[in-house]
Formats: C-alpha cells, sequence, structure tokens
C-alpha cells in the first residue's frame, strides 16, 4: 500500500479547502465579514451540533485512557515550557505570551478532528472528542496566564476566565452529548437528521474561514519567535505527545490520533484572544498562519510514517 498517498488522500482535501478561502480573499469573494459569521455558524451551530450527535451514540467509555489524556498532556506542557524558555533570547517582552500561546493552542476542534476522522474514522474520531473535552477548558486557563505575562494593565488578568469558558459552546455540545449518551435514549428522527446537516457545515465551512483569515504582518521583524512556536507546536509537542504515549503503551491508532491533535496548526482563536487582550495580535497571527501552512507537510510525513505500523 503507498501510505504516502493515503496520508495525502486524508490531508490534501483539508488543505484544499483552506487555499480556496485564502484565493478567495485575496480576489474579494470573500470578506472580514464572511470571515466573522462563519466562524460564529462554525462554533456556535455546526461543530455543536456535530459533536452533541457524535457523543449521543456514543458509550462513553470509548471517549479515551488516561495514558492518552497523560500523554497529550505532557506534550501540552513540555511544548510550553521549552518555547517558553526559549522565547527570553528571541523575543521581546510584550510577544512572549502570543509566542508561547502559540506553541501549545492547536486548532483540535477544526483541523485536528477532521485529520483524525478523514485518516481513521469515527471510531478514531470519538477519541480525540475526548481530548478535546478535557483540553479545551485547560487551553483558556494556560492562555490566560500566557498573555497576562508580563502584565502591565488594572485589575486581575484572570478575571473573568472561569465565566468565559463556561460560556463556550463547544463545551456546552459536549455536556448535552455526555448527557443524552448516558440516558440511553435514541435521538429522534427529526432532530438527528438537522443536528447532521448542521454538522455537515463543520467542516468545509471551518476551513474556508481559516484560508480567509490567513495573513501574514511584517514577520521579517519578527520571524525569530514565530519559528520558535512553530517549532514547538508541530514538531516538539507532537513527538513528545509520541514518545509519552508509547511508553505509557498507548496502541497504534491512539497514538496516530495523538499525533494528528499534538501536531495541528496553532488555532485562529489564539490570534482573537491575543487581540482582545491588547497583546502582540500581529506576532499571533504570523504563527497561525505559518504553522498552517508547515502543517500540510509535517502532517503528511508524520501520518506516512504512522500508517503503517496499523
Amino acid at each position: 500500500m503507498n501510505y504516502l498517498a493515503q496520508a495525502a488522500a486524508s490531508i490534501v482535501p483539508l488543505f484544499i479547502l483552506i487555499s480556496s478561502g485564502f484565493l478567495l480573499k485575496k480576489k474579494g469573494v470573500l470578506n472580514a465579514n464572511f470571515v466573522s459569521i462563519g466562524s460564529q455558524i462554525v462554533f456556535k451551530l455546526a461543530l455543536p451540533a456535530l459533536i452533541i450527535r457524535s457523543l449521543a451514540v456514543t458509550n462513553l467509555s470509548e471517549l479515551g485512557s488516561l495514558p492518552l489524556f497523560l500523554s497529550y498532556l505532557a506534550a501540552t506542557l513540555v511544548s510550553t515550557v521549552v518555547v517558553l524558555a526559549v522565547s527570553f533570547f528571541v523575543s521581546p517582552p510584550d510577544s512572549r505570551g502570543p509566542v508561547v500561546h502559540g506553541a501549545f493552542r492547536g486548532n483540535v476542534v477544526i483541523v485536528g478532528l477532521a485529520l483524525v476522522q478523514s485518516a481513521l474514522g469515527n471510531e478514531a474520531f470519538i477519541l480525540g472528542l475526548g481530548l478535546v473535552a478535557v483540553f479545551l477548558p485547560l487551553y483558556n486557563l494556560m492562555a490566560s496566564v500566557a498573555l497576562s505575562l508580563p502584565y502591565k494593565g488594572e485589575g486581575s488578568p484572570l478575571k473573568g476566565v472561569l465565566v468565559t469558558i463556561v460560556k463556550i459552546p463547544l463545551i456546552w455540545s459536549v455536556v448535552i452529548g455526555a448527557l443524552w449518551s448516558l440516558s440511553g435514549w435514541q435521538i429522534p428522527v427529526v432532530i438527528d437528521k438537522s443536528l447532521e446537516y448542521f454538522g455537515r457545515l463543520a467542516l468545509p465551512l471551518g476551513f474556508l474561514t481559516i484560508g480567509a483569515n490567513l495573513s501574514i504582518h511584517g514577520l521579517d521583524k519578527r520571524w525569530k519567535g514565530v519559528v520558535a512556536a512553530v517549532t514547538g507546536k508541530l514538531i516538539l509537542n507532537p513527538l513528545v505527545a509520541l514518545l509519552v504515549g508509547r511508553w505509557l503503551g498507548v496502541d497504534t491508532r491512539g497514538l496516530i490520533v495523538l499525533f494528528l491533535m499534538a501536531g495541528s496548526p496553532t488555532a485562529i482563536s489564539s490570534f482573537a484572544m491575543t487581540k482582545a487582550m491588547g497583546r502582540d495580535a500581529d506576532t499571533a497571527g504570523d504563527i497561525v498562519a505559518l504553522s498552517t501552512a508547515v502543517s500540510f507537510f509535517t502532517l503528511t510525513v508524520g501520518l506516512t510514517l504512522l500508517l503503517p505500523m496499523l
């Protein structure tokens, strides 16, 4: 079997969507209003529908295992600490927060889950969903800490973090889907079809908005910090996840899920959160753009090497 072709078949279509979004934005077909509205539809309607429907028909014991979660946690913490240490040598103080943030906050919801489903199918998708359920709140907590250092404003930089987490639709969709699964009820046909149609919007619309939102802002002035963040996100993060996962006895399918989730590019939400907190948003945007472009190659190579292990 040609594993390179198999890996490319899983990854290339997703990046064609991203490239299409980028080119359509350049041609003026898509604009900032599309990105804003499209992102809202994805995160508040389409993805929650996909998650609820997936969890409602799933045995919650299949969501993952402790070794899987510990492997992902180790990767997140190691990449964060290493890039933080490196940032003191390659980034000015105001850029350190965005650099560290970009090194650990992966686009696991759209890119990670889509790649897992494309490469391994629905059963592996549930494993990825378990990681999202656990680490999405953690990402927000870590981001608030990272972007508050060095902090020069008034009041507590962490104020309202828990309220923000509670308001995230994706977290509520995990709760609703899990409760539905525990109830043992069958989803009524009308609701099931509606959730299916909304869920189908999530991936294509999400990838188009990612592409339409990509841009570079003077990378030549901040390239060291950006490269440090992208290296931590796309190489160190998945490498540690694989090593720890192998050590803890995670099976091959779980290792591939770990790789695709840990090796996903930096999330667009890191740019939005950085801008909202008044930090160096240009650096955050450059990290998103560069990690998205480079991840096409790192994910393809990694998946090509891992698939023969199945």
